[in-house]
């Protein structure tokens, strides 16, 4: 049995635009996450980090924040915690990552290896960007709300 709608993408170009961005975003975050793009930079790569608040679903967390390091990704990519949440990141990927923040704030691992972890407790209610120097594709968001 097949469903059809009546039209597809060929016969529409409302669709045939949609079904095209949808694909390049889709590829864009995945080569961001991948690292793909090194430390080049590309305009897909600056929208992807102005944007990753709206485009990931965010996570709320549990008792306290755990950030998973894994093919060259943050995730959850988008975190959401309360002040005195003590998050923290473990690499579980291969090679090593830094967790730093987007200019002035309060993470920074340093390098760290295979199976090693960081932690930071937030204080203050707000959105910390952060991401791996060592990866420049690499980037998440911790949202801290007030108690």
């Amino acid at each position: 049995m097949r469903l059809t709608t009546g039209t597809n993408t060929r016969s529409n170009p409302r669709k045939r635009r949609i079904a095209k961005r949808l694909v390049a975003a889709t590829a864009a975050l995945g080569f961001s996450a991948l690292g793909v793009w090194g430390t080049t930079g590309s305009a897909a790569v600056a929208a992807d980090q102005a944007s990753v608040s709206e485009s990931v679903p965010r996570v709320p967390a549990k008792q306290a924040g755990d950030v998973t390091i894994a093919d060259n990704a943050f995730s959850p990519a988008v975190l959401e915690v309360t002040v005195g949440t003590v998050v923290t990141w473990t690499n579980q990927d291969s090679e090593p990552h830094t967790v730093t923040s987007q200019g002035e704030g309060p993470m920074n691992s340093g390098e760290l290896g295979r199976g090693q972890a960081y932690s930071q407790t937030f204080t203050e209610p707000g959105t910390y960007t952060y991401h791996c120097t060592l990866h420049p594709g690499m980037h998440g968001e911790i949202v801290v709300r007030p108690r």
